[in-house]
C-alpha cells in the first residue's frame, strides 16, 4: 500500500486529509469538505489556539496565495495555518460545510488584516504558554461597493479585541453578535 511522503508540506495533501481519517459512517461523503479558510468562517466565532507559518511553493505571483507577507531570501509569499475550535456558527454562510462547533480543526489564511492581528496578539503575548486561547469574530467587510469582501478579525461581543479567558462553565453567546 502507498502512503503519503511526510516530507511534502502539509497542505498538498490536504484535500485528501478528510478521506484518509474518515470514519466509516463519514467516509461516503468525506470529499465533499472543501479547504477553510477565513471567507468560509466568516460570520463564526472561534477560538484561535495556536499557528504555523508556511510559504507557498511560488515565488511573487503565485496564484493561490496572496500575500504582502514574503520570505525576503525566497520570494516565497506566507500564509498562516490556524488551529481553531468554532464556538458559535449561526452566522456563517449556509453554502459551506464546517467542523461542529467545539471541534478543533485548522484553516488556512494569508489575509493581510487577520495576519496582521494575530502577529500583533503573538506581539502582546497573547499565545504564550499558560495563556487561554484568544476567541475572535470573522466578519466580511464590504469593499468596492459591497461587490467583494475582506475578512478581518473582530471582537466577538464588540469590544475591543482580547483575549477571552474560557473555563467549562463560560456561557456560550444567546445569539450571533451581529
Amino acid at each position: 500500500m502507498a502512503v503519503m511522503n511526510a516530507t511534502e508540506r502539509k497542505t498538498s495533501g490536504e484535500d485528501l486529509n478528510s478521506i484518509l481519517e474518515a470514519s466509516e459512517e463519514d467516509f461516503w461523503d468525506s470529499d465533499e469538505k472543501q479547504p477553510i479558510n477565513a471567507k468560509t468562517l466568516s460570520g463564526c466565532i472561534i477560538q484561535i489556539n495556536g499557528y504555523r507559518v508556511l510559504f507557498g511553493e511560488g515565488a511573487i505571483g503565485d496564484d493561490d496565495i496572496t500575500s504582502p507577507f514574503i520570505d525576503p531570501n525566497t520570494n516565497r509569499q506566507m500564509y498562516l495555518m490556524v488551529e481553531s475550535t468554532i464556538i458559535d456558527k449561526r452566522g456563517q454562510d449556509k453554502m459551506y460545510v464546517l467542523p461542529d462547533e467545539h471541534v478543533t480543526f485548522e484553516w488556512n489564511t494569508s489575509a493581510r488584516y487577520i495576519v496582521a492581528k494575530i502577529f500583533r496578539m503573538t506581539d502582546f503575548g497573547w499565545f504564550d504558554n499558560g495563556k487561554p486561547p484568544v476567541r475572535v469574530l470573522i466578519k466580511g467587510t464590504p469593499i468596492k461597493n459591497g461587490k467583494q469582501k475582506v475578512e478581518k478579525l473582530k471582537s466577538p461581543d464588540g469590544a475591543p479585541l482580547s483575549v477571552s479567558y474560557l473555563t467549562p462553565d463560560s456561557p456560550e453567546p444567546d445569539e450571533a453578535p451581529f
